[in-house]
């Protein structure tokens, strides 16, 4: 799902605010681009995959999760925005809303009590363990087709770099805790493969930019991945679960 190495991490029971400082300092491993919706819908995936696993939200997660009502003060806003779109509201455009979140954020943080709840870190994954056990053994695939019935609320609208960035949040939430890929990731990772070859792609892109340069715009390319997806999974896919 992405190319980005995991580590299991069996000490840093927090881990968001070190993850988005990673992002701060080198969004194009991890976004491809500075963009501030391209990093809300890359922790949404991530804060789902979590959510997923039956993981209870850490102090740093329940501590962001005001963040969105602490802008909506600071720019006296009324309306119900979600807080990348009341950055963007206050900036020149995505790359200048990226850079804005970081400096917010930075106040958010200072104005904010961060002290840090003490974890047993043996105990946290031993209960991770626990929740696995209770888990769908798969989920992948489930989970597009929810967001392709509802992309509203998974992405904020029908955008296929929305999708790609929310899939590798997902996948990064995952490996960070050192799970293996199940057998339907494992063949998702075959997609990117059979794009190139349909399409007779020669470039380094990701399966997004491909099909979104053989498409109308976001939402059309976004349409077409599920398409192309089925198509993959019924002609090529060699998953039969």
């Amino acid at each position: 799902m992405t190319s980005i190495t995991h580590r299991k991490s069996n000490t840093s029971y927090e881990y968001l605010y070190e993850l988005l400082q990673m992002i701060k300092k080198r969004p194009g491993m991890y976004l491809g681009s500075c963009g501030i919706t391209r990093l809300r819908s890359f922790l949404e995936g991530y804060s789902l995959a979590r959510l997923a696993l039956g993981l209870p939200p850490t102090k740093e997660e329940r501590e962001f999760h005001k963040f969105a009502n602490w802008l909506q003060t600071r720019f006296n806003l009324q309306a119900n925005l979600g807080w990348d779109k009341m950055v963007l509201l206050h900036s020149k455009d995505e790359k200048d809303a990226f850079n804005h979140f970081f400096t917010l954020l930075s106040k958010f943080c200072e104005e904010t009590d961060n002290s840090r709840d003490k974890v047993d870190s043996k105990n946290y994954f031993a209960e991770i363990t626990s929740n696995q056990l209770k888990l769908k053994s798969e989920y992948l695939y489930d989970l597009l087709q929810k967001i392709e019935q509802t992309p509203s609320m998974y992405l904020g609208s029908c955008s296929i770099t929305g999708l790609r960035m929310f899939l590798l949040g997902y996948g990064m939430a995952r490996g960070k805790l050192g799970l293996p890929l199940t057998a339907q990731e494992k063949d998702f990772g075959g997609f990117q493969g059979w794009i190139q070859e349909k399409y007779q792609s020669a470039t380094s892109h990701g399966w997004d930019k491909i099909i979104l340069f053989h498409s109308l715009d976001e939402k059309d390319a976004f349409k077409r991945f599920f398409e192309l997806l089925e198509q993959f999974r019924q002609g090529a896919s060699t998953y039969s679960g």
